[in-house]
């Protein structure tokens, strides 16, 4: 079962692709796409749809997962929360399942570790470390992603 993941910052765009099963997932791709910058918010909102469709075109996946960002400022919404509702309409379009997590969803109890454990170490410890840009904002894809498979 393939989950692709995301994570938005101001910036970038991070995905994780993973497959297998909770117990054995493996990393397939993963990496960072730079956000185009432009103050024009309908480009902008292209931008991401097109960067999205690509995604899911190229990778087919069972199933999409993505970091949701709580309380994002107004000046924040065009890169934290709209490419977000192109990409859940991209998903109904291609009948794939969709869902969003915050962070408080990355509880180490979820991922069959103890309460308190660094799930971003945990992320280390069985996908090793893939650099670059293996930081939190790329586990949060991963997470997402990992969340979601079965």
């Amino acid at each position: 079962m393939k989950i692709l993941g995301f994570d938005l910052s101001k910036n970038e765009i991070r995905y994780t692709l993973i497959d297998g099963n909770k117990l054995s997932p493996i990393l397939v791709e993963k990496d960072r796409l730079v956000v185009l910058t432009t103050p024009n918010v309908s480009e902008l909102m292209n931008w991401f749809e097109t960067k999205f469709e690509s995604l899911i075109t190229r990778m087919k996946p069972d199933k999409v997962a993505y970091r949701l960002s709580l309380n994002p400022l107004k000046e924040q919404m065009f890169y934290l929360t709209y490419p977000y509702a192109i990409l859940e309409i991209l998903c109904y379009k291609h009948k794939i399942s969709i869902s969003s997590h915050t962070k408080g969803n990355f509880a180490a109890t979820k991922f069959g570790l103890t309460k308190g454990s660094d799930v971003y170490k945990y992320c280390d410890d069985v996908f090793g470390i893939n650099k670059p840009y293996w930081d939190e904002k790329q586990k949060h894809s991963l997470l997402s992603a990992w969340l979601n498979i079965e």
